[in-house]
């Protein structure tokens, strides 16, 4: 039996993550997750740790209204709290046209003291502005990669995402790290008392399970649905990681090309992407597209999964 362990939402991209019990599933993946973006105020690109790794210490909080999400609370060391409040009208001259991976879309300014905050955290030449989604046009079509699947069963319907960078959902095994930190302390150059195991906040997922007792799978690689409670995701593809992996969640520094727990190098040498029709190897991580028969779905931890393979 596979278990959904813990689940993640990410209210500002690129930002520290939130733990949760639960979390509402809207067409875009989780309520909240990735509503808010930092941007280059001049060319409206987003910023991530890729390139401003300083974003890795912002830490985040819903803020809440009863038990409504109003707003988000950013907080970093040695500075004043800073709470942003969602948007739910404005001017047309608080519109910002932003750019996400090619993707242009309209989203709204969370305004000048957001921006002022922003700008002293990562402390660089550039202007950075924070913005909001759009209640409704802040979508982008992910439909068209459904062609890396086989079609088997996968609904004509059109999926979106917000600002996340492609798709609404990663899933992640535990056994999966599991299995990475222990090839990885295999190595000739691994010393127990400098490199200590990876922890799952490197791959940023927003839901993770394990299977009953901790053994691993070698099937995952076939799965095409996933069912959690009443709703059902389709597996599209291994996820593509990239250098945030690199960053240590408490350092902030980037592991070193040739350190023997540098997961990208790791990853780049050990996942298997020719088995299967999804062309997957076991223990990857998955990303999921999703879809549900509900308008709106709750997923919660302790709920059991259920797969469908090809």
């Amino acid at each position: 039996m596979t278990v959904v362990t813990s689940l993640w939402v990410y209210p500002v991209k690129s930002c520290k993550g939130l733990s949760v019990t639960e979390a509402t599933i809207d067409e875009n993946g989780f309520e909240f997750d990735r509503f808010w973006v930092i941007v280059n105020a001049k060319s409206g690109e987003f910023v991530s740790q890729r390139t401003n790794p300083a974003l890795g210490a912002v830490e985040t909080e819903f803020v809440y209204r009863g038990t409504s999400v109003v707003g988000v609370r950013l907080s970093h060391k040695g500075k004043k709290d800073l709470t942003v409040l969602t948007k739910n009208s404005w001017e047309k001259r608080d519109e910002r046209k932003i750019d996400v991976w090619g993707d242009k879309m309209v989203t709204v300014s969370s305004g000048e003291e957001a921006a002022n905050w922003i700008n002293e955290v990562l402390g660089t030449s550039q202007v950075y502005e924070l913005v909001q989604r759009h209640p409704s046009i802040t979508r982008r079509d992910v439909s068209s990669s459904r062609q890396v699947l086989d079609k088997k069963n996968i609904p004509q319907k059109t999926f979106t995402t917000g600002f996340s960078d492609g798709y609404p959902f990663l899933l992640i095994q535990e056994e999966s790290l599991g299995k990475m930190n222990s090839d990885m302390s295999k190595s000739k150059d691994f010393k127990p008392s400098a490199h200590k195991p990876l922890t799952m906040n490197r791959f940023r997922p927003n839901i993770v399970v394990s299977s009953e007792g901790g053994t691993q799978h070698d099937d995952d690689d076939l799965w095409l649905e996933i069912q959690i409670g009443a709703s059902t995701f389709f597996c599209l593809k291994a996820c593509d990681r990239c250098v945030m992996t690199t960053i240590n969640p408490s350092s902030l520094k980037r592991d070193p090309a040739t350190s023997p727990i540098n997961p990208l190098a790791y990853l780049n040498s050990n996942r298997n992407f020719g088995r299967g029709s999804l062309g997957l190897g076991s223990h990857d991580m998955y990303m999921l597209l999703v879809m549900t028969s509900l308008a709106l779905a709750w997923l919660h931890v302790f709920q059991t999964l259920g797969a469908v393979d090809l």
